[in-house]
Protein backbone atom coordinates (compact mmCIF):
# COMPACT_ATOMS: atom_id res chain seq x y z
CA UNK A 1 0.00 0.00 0.00
CA UNK A 2 2.82 2.43 0.92
CA UNK A 3 4.54 1.74 -2.42
CA UNK A 4 1.25 2.27 -4.29
CA UNK A 5 0.67 5.62 -2.56
CA UNK A 6 4.24 6.67 -3.35
CA UNK A 7 3.75 5.88 -7.06
CA UNK A 8 0.45 7.77 -7.20
CA UNK A 9 1.98 10.83 -5.52
CA UNK A 10 4.99 10.61 -7.78
CA UNK A 11 2.78 10.62 -10.86
CA UNK A 12 0.74 13.51 -9.48
CA UNK A 13 3.94 15.45 -8.93
CA UNK A 14 5.09 14.77 -12.46
CA UNK A 15 1.76 16.03 -13.73
CA UNK A 16 2.07 19.22 -11.70
CA UNK A 17 5.55 19.85 -13.10
CA UNK A 18 4.03 21.18 -16.30
CA UNK A 19 2.73 24.61 -17.07
CA UNK A 20 -0.75 25.93 -16.42
CA UNK A 21 -0.80 28.25 -19.41
CA UNK A 22 -3.80 28.79 -21.66
CA UNK A 23 -3.67 27.32 -25.14
CA UNK A 24 -3.33 29.64 -28.05
CA UNK A 25 -6.52 30.50 -29.89
CA UNK A 26 -5.74 27.94 -32.60
CA UNK A 27 -5.25 24.46 -31.11
CA UNK A 28 -4.01 23.20 -34.45
CA UNK A 29 -0.98 25.39 -34.16
CA UNK A 30 1.86 22.89 -34.75
CA UNK A 31 3.16 21.55 -38.03
CA UNK A 32 5.61 18.65 -38.35
CA UNK A 33 7.35 16.79 -41.14
CA UNK A 34 10.43 14.58 -41.20
CA UNK A 35 12.80 17.54 -41.23
CA UNK A 36 11.15 20.41 -39.33
CA UNK A 37 8.58 21.18 -36.70
CA UNK A 38 6.90 24.55 -36.33
CA UNK A 39 4.85 25.61 -33.33
CA UNK A 40 3.62 28.49 -31.21
CA UNK A 41 4.61 29.10 -27.63
CA UNK A 42 4.30 31.57 -24.79
CA UNK A 43 6.64 34.13 -23.24
CA UNK A 44 6.53 35.43 -19.69
CA UNK A 45 8.81 37.56 -17.58
CA UNK A 46 10.93 35.88 -14.92
CA UNK A 47 8.98 37.68 -12.19
CA UNK A 48 5.68 36.40 -13.61
CA UNK A 49 7.12 32.90 -13.78
CA UNK A 50 8.11 33.06 -10.11
CA UNK A 51 4.72 34.55 -9.18
CA UNK A 52 3.00 31.65 -10.90
CA UNK A 53 5.11 28.69 -9.94
CA UNK A 54 7.01 29.69 -6.82
CA UNK A 55 4.16 29.94 -4.24
CA UNK A 56 2.70 26.85 -2.55
CA UNK A 57 -0.66 27.31 -4.32
CA UNK A 58 -0.90 27.01 -8.10
CA UNK A 59 -3.04 29.43 -10.08
CA UNK A 60 -4.98 27.77 -12.88
CA UNK A 61 -5.48 31.14 -14.57
CA UNK A 62 -1.98 31.87 -15.73
CA UNK A 63 -2.91 34.57 -18.20
CA UNK A 64 -4.18 36.78 -15.37
CA UNK A 65 -0.62 37.49 -14.27
CA UNK A 66 1.55 36.61 -17.23
CA UNK A 67 2.76 38.65 -20.16
CA UNK A 68 0.61 38.54 -23.28
CA UNK A 69 3.47 37.90 -25.69
CA UNK A 70 3.37 34.93 -28.02
CA UNK A 71 6.28 33.17 -29.70
CA UNK A 72 6.90 31.07 -32.78
CA UNK A 73 9.55 28.39 -33.22
CA UNK A 74 10.75 26.38 -36.20
CA UNK A 75 13.13 23.52 -35.39
CA UNK A 76 15.22 22.05 -38.18
CA UNK A 77 18.61 20.50 -39.03
CA UNK A 78 18.10 17.82 -36.38
CA UNK A 79 21.09 15.50 -36.13
CA UNK A 80 21.64 12.67 -33.66
CA UNK A 81 24.75 10.53 -33.30
CA UNK A 82 24.35 7.93 -30.54
CA UNK A 83 23.61 10.11 -27.49
CA UNK A 84 24.70 13.46 -28.99
CA UNK A 85 21.96 15.72 -30.37
CA UNK A 86 22.15 18.94 -32.32
CA UNK A 87 19.56 21.13 -34.03
CA UNK A 88 18.90 24.70 -35.05
CA UNK A 89 15.79 26.79 -34.51
CA UNK A 90 14.38 30.14 -35.50
CA UNK A 91 12.48 31.80 -32.64
CA UNK A 92 10.32 34.86 -33.12
CA UNK A 93 8.84 36.97 -30.32
CA UNK A 94 6.61 39.87 -31.37
CA UNK A 95 8.24 39.89 -34.79
CA UNK A 96 11.84 39.87 -33.52
CA UNK A 97 13.76 36.72 -34.54
CA UNK A 98 16.72 35.04 -32.89
CA UNK A 99 18.71 31.93 -33.82
CA UNK A 100 19.12 28.94 -31.51
CA UNK A 101 21.95 26.51 -32.26
CA UNK A 102 21.66 23.68 -29.74
CA UNK A 103 23.96 20.77 -29.11
CA UNK A 104 24.64 18.40 -26.23
CA UNK A 105 24.24 15.00 -24.67
CA UNK A 106 21.05 13.01 -24.13
CA UNK A 107 20.23 11.06 -20.97
CA UNK A 108 17.45 8.85 -19.72
CA UNK A 109 15.29 10.92 -17.38
CA UNK A 110 14.70 10.02 -13.73
CA UNK A 111 11.06 9.49 -14.83
CA UNK A 112 12.14 6.11 -16.24
CA UNK A 113 11.92 4.83 -12.66
CA UNK A 114 8.18 5.55 -12.80
CA UNK A 115 7.84 3.62 -16.07
CA UNK A 116 7.71 6.78 -18.21
CA UNK A 117 9.67 6.86 -21.47
CA UNK A 118 11.42 10.20 -21.12
CA UNK A 119 14.76 11.45 -22.45
CA UNK A 120 16.29 14.78 -21.50
CA UNK A 121 19.11 16.80 -23.02
CA UNK A 122 21.96 18.73 -21.44
CA UNK A 123 22.08 21.24 -24.28
CA UNK A 124 23.87 24.52 -24.89
CA UNK A 125 23.00 27.28 -27.36
CA UNK A 126 26.25 28.03 -29.16
CA UNK A 127 24.81 31.31 -30.42
CA UNK A 128 24.50 32.35 -26.74
CA UNK A 129 21.03 33.81 -27.28
CA UNK A 130 19.25 31.39 -24.94
CA UNK A 131 19.80 29.30 -21.86
CA UNK A 132 18.15 25.92 -22.43
CA UNK A 133 16.34 25.18 -19.18
CA UNK A 134 14.63 21.96 -20.24
CA UNK A 135 14.70 19.78 -23.34
CA UNK A 136 12.55 16.69 -22.84
CA UNK A 137 11.43 14.06 -25.33
CA UNK A 138 8.33 12.77 -23.53
CA UNK A 139 7.58 9.72 -25.67
CA UNK A 140 4.80 8.28 -23.54
CA UNK A 141 1.03 8.27 -23.15
CA UNK A 142 0.90 8.89 -19.39
CA UNK A 143 -1.26 11.99 -19.17
CA UNK A 144 0.36 15.29 -18.29
CA UNK A 145 -1.43 18.53 -17.50
CA UNK A 146 -0.36 20.72 -20.40
CA UNK A 147 -2.05 24.10 -20.69
CA UNK A 148 -0.05 25.40 -23.60
CA UNK A 149 -1.24 22.64 -25.89
CA UNK A 150 -3.84 20.51 -24.12
CA UNK A 151 -4.34 18.07 -27.06
CA UNK A 152 -0.80 16.82 -26.33
CA UNK A 153 -1.60 15.98 -22.70
CA UNK A 154 -1.84 12.22 -23.26
CA UNK A 155 0.34 11.88 -26.36
CA UNK A 156 4.10 11.98 -26.96
CA UNK A 157 5.47 15.52 -27.08
CA UNK A 158 8.60 17.63 -26.84
CA UNK A 159 9.14 20.24 -24.14
CA UNK A 160 11.59 23.06 -24.83
CA UNK A 161 11.82 25.73 -22.13
CA UNK A 162 14.25 28.61 -22.59
CA UNK A 163 15.46 31.77 -20.91
CA UNK A 164 16.54 34.61 -23.19
CA UNK A 165 19.21 37.25 -22.66
CA UNK A 166 16.63 39.60 -21.09
CA UNK A 167 15.58 37.01 -18.52
CA UNK A 168 12.25 36.15 -20.16
CA UNK A 169 10.99 32.56 -20.05
CA UNK A 170 9.89 30.97 -23.34
CA UNK A 171 7.68 27.87 -23.19
CA UNK A 172 7.24 25.52 -26.14
CA UNK A 173 5.35 22.20 -26.09
CA UNK A 174 5.09 20.54 -29.49
CA UNK A 175 4.92 17.20 -31.30
CA UNK A 176 8.08 15.12 -31.32
CA UNK A 177 9.99 15.45 -34.62
CA UNK A 178 9.90 12.18 -36.56
CA UNK A 179 13.66 11.66 -36.34
CA UNK A 180 13.45 11.66 -32.51
CA UNK A 181 10.51 9.28 -32.12
CA UNK A 182 12.45 6.01 -31.95
CA UNK A 183 15.67 6.98 -30.21
CA UNK A 184 16.97 4.99 -27.25
CA UNK A 185 19.76 6.00 -24.91
CA UNK A 186 22.09 3.15 -24.02
CA UNK A 187 24.17 4.96 -21.41
CA UNK A 188 23.05 4.58 -17.80
CA UNK A 189 24.66 7.78 -16.56
CA UNK A 190 22.72 9.92 -14.13
CA UNK A 191 21.02 12.82 -15.83
CA UNK A 192 22.15 16.32 -14.74
CA UNK A 193 19.77 17.40 -11.98
CA UNK A 194 19.35 20.95 -13.29
CA UNK A 195 18.33 19.61 -16.70
CA UNK A 196 15.86 17.07 -15.39
CA UNK A 197 14.19 16.80 -11.97
CA UNK A 198 15.37 20.22 -10.76
CA UNK A 199 15.27 22.19 -14.00
CA UNK A 200 12.91 24.71 -12.36
CA UNK A 201 15.54 25.48 -9.69
CA UNK A 202 17.52 27.35 -12.33
CA UNK A 203 14.94 30.16 -12.09
CA UNK A 204 13.05 29.56 -8.81
CA UNK A 205 15.13 29.94 -5.62
CA UNK A 206 14.67 27.52 -2.70
CA UNK A 207 12.16 28.38 -0.01
CA UNK A 208 14.56 27.27 2.71
CA UNK A 209 18.08 25.92 2.83
CA UNK A 210 19.88 24.73 5.99
CA UNK A 211 23.19 23.35 7.10
CA UNK A 212 22.56 21.58 10.40
CA UNK A 213 25.52 21.12 12.74
CA UNK A 214 25.17 17.97 14.80
CA UNK A 215 27.21 14.84 15.38
CA UNK A 216 24.60 12.90 17.31
CA UNK A 217 23.41 9.64 15.88
CA UNK A 218 19.68 10.34 15.69
CA UNK A 219 18.73 9.00 12.27
CA UNK A 220 15.13 7.89 12.82
CA UNK A 221 13.95 10.25 10.07
CA UNK A 222 16.13 8.39 7.58
CA UNK A 223 14.76 4.88 8.22
CA UNK A 224 18.35 3.92 8.99
CA UNK A 225 19.03 1.78 12.03
CA UNK A 226 22.43 2.50 13.51
CA UNK A 227 24.29 1.87 16.72
CA UNK A 228 24.97 5.48 17.70
CA UNK A 229 26.77 4.86 20.96
CA UNK A 230 30.39 5.94 21.23
CA UNK A 231 32.47 2.80 21.49
CA UNK A 232 36.10 1.86 21.85
CA UNK A 233 38.59 -0.22 19.88
CA UNK A 234 37.38 -3.78 19.44
CA UNK A 235 33.75 -3.00 18.62
CA UNK A 236 32.13 -1.53 15.51
CA UNK A 237 31.41 2.17 16.00
CA UNK A 238 29.33 4.62 13.98
CA UNK A 239 30.55 8.03 12.85
CA UNK A 240 28.50 10.99 11.58
CA UNK A 241 29.23 14.07 9.53
CA UNK A 242 29.62 17.18 11.69
CA UNK A 243 26.96 18.88 9.58
CA UNK A 244 24.39 17.92 6.98
CA UNK A 245 22.15 19.67 4.48
CA UNK A 246 18.45 20.16 3.85
CA UNK A 247 16.73 22.16 1.12
CA UNK A 248 13.11 22.94 0.29
CA UNK A 249 11.64 24.04 -3.04
CA UNK A 250 8.09 24.96 -3.92
CA UNK A 251 7.14 24.58 -7.55
CA UNK A 252 3.82 24.30 -9.37
CA UNK A 253 1.89 23.87 -6.13
CA UNK A 254 4.07 21.07 -4.73
CA UNK A 255 6.77 21.18 -2.06
CA UNK A 256 10.01 19.25 -2.54
CA UNK A 257 12.11 18.63 0.57
CA UNK A 258 15.54 16.97 0.55
CA UNK A 259 17.69 15.89 3.48
CA UNK A 260 21.05 14.14 3.16
CA UNK A 261 23.53 13.10 5.84
CA UNK A 262 26.82 11.26 5.35
CA UNK A 263 27.68 8.68 7.98
CA UNK A 264 29.53 5.40 8.31
CA UNK A 265 31.03 2.87 10.65
CA UNK A 266 34.57 2.00 11.66
CA UNK A 267 36.29 -0.87 13.38
CA UNK A 268 39.80 -1.28 14.76
CA UNK A 269 41.21 -3.85 17.15
CA UNK A 270 44.30 -4.48 19.23
CA UNK A 271 47.07 -6.05 17.16
CA UNK A 272 48.63 -9.36 18.07
CA UNK A 273 48.41 -11.46 14.92
CA UNK A 274 46.88 -10.37 11.62
CA UNK A 275 44.11 -7.92 12.55
CA UNK A 276 41.53 -6.30 10.28
CA UNK A 277 40.57 -2.63 10.48
CA UNK A 278 37.93 -1.00 8.31
CA UNK A 279 35.94 2.17 7.67
CA UNK A 280 33.07 2.92 5.32
CA UNK A 281 31.09 5.87 3.95
CA UNK A 282 27.30 5.75 3.53
CA UNK A 283 24.37 8.08 3.02
CA UNK A 284 21.24 8.61 5.09
CA UNK A 285 18.99 10.59 2.75
CA UNK A 286 15.41 11.04 1.66
CA UNK A 287 13.22 13.24 -0.51
CA UNK A 288 9.59 14.09 0.14
CA UNK A 289 6.96 15.59 -2.15
CA UNK A 290 4.21 17.31 -0.20
CA UNK A 291 5.37 15.49 2.92
CA UNK A 292 5.35 11.98 1.46
CA UNK A 293 8.61 10.18 0.72
CA UNK A 294 9.33 9.57 -2.94
CA UNK A 295 12.03 7.00 -3.64
CA UNK A 296 12.26 7.79 -7.34
CA UNK A 297 12.62 11.56 -7.22
CA UNK A 298 16.36 12.26 -6.85
CA UNK A 299 17.86 14.01 -3.86
CA UNK A 300 19.40 17.42 -4.60
CA UNK A 301 22.59 16.48 -2.71
CA UNK A 302 25.22 14.11 -4.09
CA UNK A 303 28.82 13.25 -3.15
CA UNK A 304 32.06 12.83 -5.09
CA UNK A 305 35.73 12.15 -4.47
CA UNK A 306 34.94 10.07 -1.41
CA UNK A 307 38.25 9.33 0.29
CA UNK A 308 38.92 6.66 2.91
CA UNK A 309 42.20 6.00 4.65
CA UNK A 310 44.02 4.21 7.45
CA UNK A 311 47.26 4.82 9.33
CA UNK A 312 48.92 2.52 11.84
CA UNK A 313 51.20 3.39 14.78
CA UNK A 314 54.22 1.96 16.53
CA UNK A 315 55.22 -1.68 15.95
CA UNK A 316 52.48 -2.14 13.31
CA UNK A 317 52.42 -2.47 9.55
CA UNK A 318 49.73 -2.79 6.83
CA UNK A 319 50.05 -6.02 4.85
CA UNK A 320 46.82 -6.20 2.81
CA UNK A 321 44.27 -3.70 1.44
CA UNK A 322 40.75 -4.10 0.05
CA UNK A 323 38.36 -1.65 -1.60
CA UNK A 324 34.68 -2.35 -2.14
CA UNK A 325 31.33 -0.58 -2.43
CA UNK A 326 28.87 0.82 -4.96
CA UNK A 327 28.59 4.16 -6.73
CA UNK A 328 26.08 5.38 -9.33
CA UNK A 329 26.07 2.79 -12.13
CA UNK A 330 28.82 0.59 -10.66
CA UNK A 331 28.59 -2.11 -8.01
CA UNK A 332 30.56 -4.99 -6.55
CA UNK A 333 32.81 -6.51 -9.22
CA UNK A 334 32.83 -3.38 -11.40
CA UNK A 335 35.99 -1.63 -12.53
CA UNK A 336 36.22 2.02 -11.49
CA UNK A 337 38.91 4.69 -11.38
CA UNK A 338 40.44 5.56 -8.02
CA UNK A 339 43.49 7.34 -6.68
CA UNK A 340 45.35 4.80 -4.53
CA UNK A 341 48.07 5.91 -2.13
CA UNK A 342 50.50 4.38 0.33
CA UNK A 343 53.18 5.68 2.69
CA UNK A 344 56.12 3.54 3.78
CA UNK A 345 57.37 3.65 7.35
CA UNK A 346 60.65 5.04 6.03
CA UNK A 347 58.84 8.29 5.17
CA UNK A 348 58.05 9.00 8.85
CA UNK A 349 60.48 10.67 11.23
CA UNK A 350 59.12 8.80 14.26
CA UNK A 351 58.67 5.11 14.97
CA UNK A 352 55.91 6.03 17.45
CA UNK A 353 53.91 8.77 15.65
CA UNK A 354 51.47 11.02 17.45
CA UNK A 355 47.90 11.46 16.22
CA UNK A 356 48.93 14.69 14.45
CA UNK A 357 51.84 12.91 12.74
CA UNK A 358 49.53 10.10 11.62
CA UNK A 359 47.15 12.62 10.03
CA UNK A 360 50.02 14.46 8.33
CA UNK A 361 51.37 11.18 6.93
CA UNK A 362 47.92 10.18 5.66
CA UNK A 363 47.39 13.56 4.00
CA UNK A 364 50.72 13.10 2.20
CA UNK A 365 49.59 9.62 1.21
CA UNK A 366 46.34 11.02 -0.27
CA UNK A 367 48.08 13.91 -2.05
CA UNK A 368 50.65 11.63 -3.70
CA UNK A 369 48.18 8.92 -4.69
CA UNK A 370 48.18 7.48 -8.21
CA UNK A 371 45.21 6.95 -10.52
CA UNK A 372 44.45 3.28 -11.10
CA UNK A 373 41.64 1.15 -12.41
CA UNK A 374 40.49 -1.09 -9.57
CA UNK A 375 37.86 -3.78 -9.30
CA UNK A 376 35.44 -3.23 -6.45
CA UNK A 377 35.87 -6.08 -3.99
CA UNK A 378 39.45 -6.92 -4.99
CA UNK A 379 42.57 -7.10 -2.88
CA UNK A 380 44.86 -4.34 -4.18
CA UNK A 381 47.84 -5.41 -2.04
CA UNK A 382 49.91 -6.87 -4.88
CA UNK A 383 50.83 -3.36 -5.99
CA UNK A 384 52.49 -2.41 -2.72
CA UNK A 385 55.18 -3.52 -0.32
CA UNK A 386 54.12 -5.19 2.92
CA UNK A 387 55.64 -2.53 5.15
CA UNK A 388 53.22 0.37 4.67
CA UNK A 389 52.26 2.79 7.42
CA UNK A 390 49.33 4.45 5.56
CA UNK A 391 46.87 3.50 2.85
CA UNK A 392 44.26 5.64 1.09
CA UNK A 393 41.68 5.42 -1.67
CA UNK A 394 40.00 8.41 -3.31
CA UNK A 395 37.27 7.66 -5.83
CA UNK A 396 37.63 9.59 -9.07
CA UNK A 397 35.33 12.60 -9.49
CA UNK A 398 33.72 10.79 -12.45
CA UNK A 399 31.81 8.63 -9.97
CA UNK A 400 29.00 9.80 -7.75
CA UNK A 401 27.23 8.65 -4.63
CA UNK A 402 23.62 9.77 -4.46
CA UNK A 403 21.43 7.35 -2.50
CA UNK A 404 21.25 4.85 0.34
CA UNK A 405 22.23 2.15 -2.16
CA UNK A 406 25.68 3.68 -2.52
CA UNK A 407 28.61 3.12 -0.18
CA UNK A 408 32.39 2.90 -0.12
CA UNK A 409 34.45 0.67 2.15
CA UNK A 410 38.15 0.01 2.76
CA UNK A 411 39.65 -2.79 4.78
CA UNK A 412 43.26 -3.13 5.84
CA UNK A 413 44.93 -6.10 7.45
CA UNK A 414 47.46 -5.02 10.07
CA UNK A 415 50.30 -7.03 11.60
CA UNK A 416 52.77 -6.64 14.43
CA UNK A 417 56.06 -5.62 12.83
CA UNK A 418 58.66 -5.69 15.64
CA UNK A 419 59.15 -7.50 18.93
CA UNK A 420 57.85 -6.18 22.23
CA UNK A 421 54.57 -4.55 23.17
CA UNK A 422 53.27 -1.01 22.88
CA UNK A 423 50.30 1.28 23.24
CA UNK A 424 50.08 2.88 19.80
CA UNK A 425 48.08 5.57 18.06
CA UNK A 426 45.86 4.65 15.12
CA UNK A 427 43.89 6.60 12.53
CA UNK A 428 40.92 5.89 10.29
CA UNK A 429 39.74 8.67 7.99
CA UNK A 430 36.96 9.76 5.65
CA UNK A 431 36.49 12.87 3.50
CA UNK A 432 34.09 13.85 0.73
CA UNK A 433 32.90 16.68 -1.48
CA UNK A 434 29.24 17.64 -1.34
CA UNK A 435 27.40 18.79 -4.47
CA UNK A 436 24.06 20.59 -4.55
CA UNK A 437 22.30 20.04 -7.87
CA UNK A 438 25.68 19.00 -9.33
CA UNK A 439 27.42 22.20 -8.13
CA UNK A 440 30.27 21.95 -5.59
CA UNK A 441 29.00 22.84 -2.11
CA UNK A 442 31.94 22.16 0.22
CA UNK A 443 34.34 19.54 1.58
CA UNK A 444 34.19 17.73 4.92
CA UNK A 445 36.69 15.49 6.67
CA UNK A 446 36.27 12.96 9.46
CA UNK A 447 39.52 11.82 11.11
CA UNK A 448 39.01 9.15 13.78
CA UNK A 449 41.89 8.88 16.26
CA UNK A 450 42.21 6.05 18.77
CA UNK A 451 44.74 4.10 20.81
CA UNK A 452 45.31 0.34 20.57
CA UNK A 453 47.57 -2.30 22.08
CA UNK A 454 50.28 -4.18 20.20
CA UNK A 455 51.34 -7.39 21.89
Amino acid sequence: MKKCISIILSMAFLFSFTFSVYAMENDDRSHINSDTVTSSGRVMSLSDFNTLYGPPSLSMYANNVMSEQSAQITINNINIQKDILSFTANISVDGVSEKLSASGKLYNSYKKKDGINSIIGDLVDYNKNYEILLFEIYNDNHEEILRIDSPLADTPHLKLYLKDSEGQILLFELPIPTVLLDIEIANQEKSPLDKDAYWFAQVIPPVEEKEIFSEDGFLDDYDTSLNNQTRAVGTATDWFASSYNTITYTYAGSQVYCSSRPYGSWYAANVSGDTTWNIDFRLAEYTTIDGVRNENFPNAFTYREVTLGAGVGAKTTIIRRFLTGAVYGYGEGSNIGAYIGNTAWSALSSVAPTSAQLLSALNSCINSSTYRTVKLGDDVSSRYATGDQSFSSRISSSYEMASRDHSMHIQVVTRKSTSGSSTSNGLLYASWKTYKRDVYNGTQTKPINFSYRVS
